[in-house]
């Protein structure tokens, strides 16, 4: 019996101690601790990138572009070699998502772009492909095409595939 007083006193000092300490951290701390989902943990793996440092995993051949765009969009100017998933609506983002599973699976590390800085497409599909397992980091290009486009960098348009 007086081993279970001890412990039970022992327990108690413990539960008191981390309340202390847990109530000291979040007065200390300025946004004190935030507990975050387990979605929100996964969505730490897309990573904003500059339009140079796409240009270095292009060149380097070591990803795959992804046009997060209207196909009408990705259809008049796209980076060389991209595949066009756009983010909306849902049901055609999937189906694409879908049709080029192996080709998203494979080794190259994925590197996501819309129309505009401002333009939320990119994160969408970023985070659908983590909705739907996908477990490594992705990347967006910040300023979308236009950022690559300012620095003149490899361009694919209507005009080039009409042979104009």
């Amino acid at each position: 019996m007086k081993i279970w007083k001890q412990t039970a006193r022992e327990m108690a000092v413990i539960i008191l101690a981390a309340c202390v300490t847990g109530t000291v951290l979040n007065l200390v701390l300025p946004g004190g601790y935030v507990f975050v989902s387990k979605e929100t943990v996964s969505y730490r793996k897309i990573s904003m990138i500059s339009a140079d440092e796409a240009r270095l995993k292009y060149d380097g051949r070591t990803a795959l572009f992804i046009d997060a765009r209207d196909p009408a969009e990705y259809e008049q100017a796209r980076i060389p070699g991209s595949v066009s998933i756009p983010a909306e609506p849902e049901s055609i983002s999937l189906q694409g998502i879908r049709a080029n599973f192996d080709l998203l699976q494979g080794p190259r590390e994925l590197v996501i772009y819309c129309s505009a800085s401002s333009c939320e497409s990119s994160e969408t599909l970023a985070r659908r492909f983590i909705h739907m397992g996908y477990s490594r980091t992705l990347y967006i290009i910040e300023g979308g095409l236009p950022a690559w486009q300012e620095r003149k960098f490899p361009l694919e348009t209507a005009r080039d595939r009409r042979g104009d």
